[in-house]
């Protein structure tokens, strides 16, 4: 889910080089997050926590599960994201984001 979001949601945006810069982060290791009922809930929470970013309920799963990945360490995490209010609350949840610079 977040690598397909990412890949096209970078093309969308014009960054010409999404594939390649998405590819060279994700390529050597990957993390699969089961979506159940205690993500669901961390989601819900997050979009309650970003309203000012307007965080949507999808781009909270994938928030949730990348907070389930960093394991209480988001700055050691680096997560790829093209959409801005996904990539706000990131950065407000403490993870390094890719690109640097505000979608």
């Amino acid at each position: 889910m977040g690598l397909a979001t990412g890949w096209y949601g970078g093309r969308r945006a014009g960054y010409p080089s999404a594939r390649l810069l998405i590819y060279d982060r994700v390529s050597d290791s990957y993390a699969i997050v089961p979506v159940d009922l205690r993500l669901v809930r961390q989601a819900s929470e997050l979009v309650d926590r970003h309203t000012r970013h307007g965080l949507r309920a999808l781009d909270a799963l994938q928030l949730a599960a990348a907070l389930e990945v960093a394991g209480g360490a988001p700055g050691d995490v680096t997560l790829v994201c093209f959409d801005r209010r996904l990539w706000r609350s990131a950065r407000d949840e403490g993870f390094e984001c890719l690109p640097r610079a505000q979608p």
